[in-house]
């Protein structure tokens, strides 16, 4: 619940500027020379492959600028693309080992960095966030059900 001193329109600006300060830091300190775009990518086709176009889609960008994206991507070894067998217009994108190993050294470097500041946070601290982040999963699973 709010802060009843707090007007709501303060809060709320606060809040999201606290989870971009986050997010900067993270992609910042955690994996310099990495791009947002990148690890988004690389993360979208984690489990399985994406066409160009649902990538652009995703990343709310248009298909040319993915197609930068992904360009730099494979440059660096982390991404293969291939044509679509029954539309050689359709171009996919799979995640390459390097690309794996990639992400995988990324989500170590964040819990990393996350547990080094959270190391001095209190029991009683530590379970409102345990819950804050409860709150923000059922949050973005609502959003997910009712796109």
């Amino acid at each position: 619940m709010p802060n009843p001193g707090l007007p709501a329109t303060d809060y709320v600006d606060r809040f999201r500027l606290c989870i971009h300060r986050f997010a900067r830091m993270l992609r910042q300190d955690v994996m310099p020379g990495v791009s947002a775009n990148q690890l988004a990518v690389l993360s979208q086709i984690e489990r399985r492959p994406a066409t160009i176009r649902t990538l652009a889609t995703l990343e709310q960008v248009q298909g040319p600028t993915m197609t930068l994206v992904v360009d730099r991507m494979q440059e660096q070894g982390w991404v293969r693309r291939y044509n679509d067998e029954t539309d050689r217009r359709v171009v996919w994108v799979e995640m390459t080992p390097a690309g794996r190993q990639l992400l995988t050294t990324r989500r170590r470097k964040s819990n990393a960095y996350l547990a080094a500041r959270l190391a001095d946070v209190g029991d009683e601290d530590l379970g409102v966030l345990t819950r804050a982040v409860e709150v923000l999963e059922q949050i973005l699973e609502r959003d997910r059900e009712q796109a």
